[in-house]
């Protein structure tokens, strides 16, 4: 699963694409860090961390069939409980700073990782397990806007799958930022904002796919989203 690196900013609707799953055991609610809106650079990398086991499950390797070429040959679409429904989670754990996102194909969706930290609030040593709570929805076009300042998101769309982390961050104690890779730019996947506690990204989509949910051990929220006939 190959990265391309590019900046993103809160008000500058720049765009980068990405990925996340969920089970695994965590504490309830810890502290929410919030703060000013960030800018979040992207500088360039070659590299990434490689996928991890399911919380009672096994990923299955990335697919060498093309999400096309699937569609026109009949290949399988079931995921299980994917649906258009809401999924949400309240469970919280450390002080969750996001640091990465990727994507690779599947059999039958395509997976979003988000790579998170538990960042030491005193610096940028990683500490224990960081989980943040989560709030993924379609949002009617109205409420498809960048947290702080309001604008649309930086990916065009006829529908938004908005993925919010909360008490999570883009960023360390000292506003340094913290994102350092990313996937492919053409990519559906936008940030959308990392305001007073919560991390947002918005999915651009020609009509509403089915998704899960899940957390994944080692500090990784994934989104599944079943390709689309």
């Amino acid at each position: 699963m190959g990265t391309r690196m590019r900046y993103v900013a809160v008000a500058a609707m720049a765009s980068v694409g990405l990925a996340a799953c969920a089970g695994g055991a965590a504490t309830d609610a810890g502290p929410a860090r919030s703060g000013t809106p960030s800018t979040v650079a992207v500088p360039p990398t070659t590299s990434a961390p490689t996928g991890a086991s399911l919380v009672g499950g096994t990923d299955p390797p990335p697919s060498t069939t093309s999400r096309a070429s699937r569609r026109t040959t009949g290949g399988p679409t079931g995921v299980s409980g994917a649906d258009t429904g809401p999924k949400s989670s309240s469970v919280h754990q450390g002080y969750p700073v996001i640091v990465g996102v990727r994507m690779g194909d599947h059999p039958g969706f395509t997976r979003y990782v988000f790579d998170f930290v538990n960042a030491d609030p005193e610096g940028h040593s990683p500490l224990g397990s960081a989980r943040p709570g989560w709030d993924v929805r379609y949002v009617p076009l109205a409420e498809a806007v960048q947290d702080g300042s309001g604008d649309p998101p930086p990916v065009g769309g006829a529908v938004y799958l908005r993925i919010r982390f909360d008490g999570a961050a883009a960023h360390y104690d000292d506003g340094t930022p913290s994102i350092s890779y990313g996937v492919d730019a053409h990519a559906p996947l936008g940030f959308g904002g990392d305001f007073e506690g919560h991390v947002t990204w918005f999915m651009g989509l020609d009509h509403e796919q089915p998704f899960r949910v899940s957390f994944v051990e080692n500090n990784k929220v994934v989104v599944d989203l079943v390709d689309a006939l």
